[in-house]
Order: C-alpha cells, then sequence, then structure tokens
C-alpha cells in the first residue's frame, strides 16, 4: 500500500502536520470540539530501535560473567 510513497513525500506530509497543529485557527477549532490529540512524536523510539538493531552481543563476553550466590 505505502510502497510507491518516497521518502520526500513522507517529509512533506511530516512538514504539512506541523503546518496544521502549529495554527492557531486549528487549535480553537480542535478545542471547541473537545478533541485530544494523541500525536507523539516517535524519532527518539526509532532511534532506540535502530541502536539495538545494531548492537553486537558478541562484545559482552558473557562467559567471564561470574554468578555469585551470596553464600559464604
Amino acid at each position: 500500500m505505502y510502497s510507491n510513497i518516497t521518502v520526500e513525500r513522507l517529509q512533506e506530509i511530516e512538514q504539512e502536520r506541523n503546518q496544521t497543529m502549529a495554527d492557531l485557527a486549528y487549535q480553537r477549532w480542535m478545542k471547541e470540539l473537545q478533541v485530544g490529540s494523541r500525536y507523539v512524536d516517535r524519532q527518539l523510539a526509532l532511534n532506540a530501535q535502530h541502536a539495538m538493531q545494531e548492537w553486537d552481543s558478541t562484545r559482552l563476553n558473557i562467559d567471564r560473567i561470574t554468578i555469585n550466590t551470596g553464600c559464604m
């Protein structure tokens, strides 16, 4: 469904969304209708997901980890 949308078009859509949400008339209209907005910028979550995909677990040196049972 979205395979033919370019990155440039997605950026245009995001810019249009930001312009609309910044419009005072739009904000008044939303307040009058008592519409809640749940738009959340997902960039931080996407950055974290990308970092986790690139994480190399072989750097953990799991073979050197010891378990301390706490018994003396």
